[in-house]
């Protein structure tokens, strides 16, 4: 049925020459591809949206679409192409779009690269750069996966009781959000920060709750 969906809607704008809209239905259609992680197709059409924004020079949309592909990528374990996606989308953002929201969202992503990539101290300096964005602009909801990103990297670099603070916080705001997919994987890195602690009760508390 989304295929069918978004194929009309591209023929209707298509008919009507209307190139900004074919591209962002082509964008829509890969994240809805991407959502679904059939991502041969995602990756088809969000290459078609980039090409088409490119040649309307539609900067919001091209760095729309380089953040999806980043995001596969990551899923791919691309970690060059990714880099220079982001890379790119940085620029247009700090320079010509001055869209901190934005920019927040692909310091994370970069710092998630770098996570990925055992580097984790690059990965703490530009978390740490995308929450002072996300907090200065009470993003709520990005804070949480950013405390929790920086959570993970304090683990990896052994700092347990780091990691559980900035988890607390990331849980507590899951709580007040009321998120049940946050609370989860909240509940679940702190299972990992218990868990290395030897504090082994509370890890399986958290676990447990974390399943649930």
């Amino acid at each position: 049925i989304i295929p069918l969906f978004f194929c009309l809607c591209a023929n209707a704008a298509m008919a009507l020459e209307d190139d900004t809209a074919v591209a962002d239905i082509w964008l829509h259609w890969g994240e809805a591809c991407r959502e679904q992680a059939d991502f041969d197709e995602a990756w088809q059409k969000l290459h078609q949206s980039l090409e088409m924004y490119r040649e309307l020079e539609n900067h919001r949309g091209i760095t729309a679409v380089q953040g999806n592909l980043a995001r596969i990528g990551l899923d791919r374990a691309a970690y060059d192409d990714v880099l220079a996606r982001l890379d790119e989308s940085l620029t247009i953002s700090q320079t010509i779009l001055a869209d901190e929201r934005v920019t927040a969202e692909l310091i994370y992503m970069k710092a998630r690269l770098y996570h990925r990539r055992d580097d984790n101290q690059t990965a703490r300096v530009l978390g740490q750069e995308a929450l002072a964005l996300q907090e200065k602009m009470n993003d709520q909801r990005s804070l949480v996966r950013t405390l929790r990103l920086l959570a993970f990297v304090a683990i990896r670099l052994q700092e347990y009781d780091v990691a559980e603070q900035l988890n607390g916080r990331a849980l507590a705001l899951s709580e007040q959000l009321d998120d049940i997919n946050e609370l989860a994987m909240s509940h679940r890195a702190m299972t990992q920060v218990y868990w290395r602690k030897n504090q082994l009760d509370a890890a399986r508390q958290s676990a447990e709750t974390s399943l649930a």
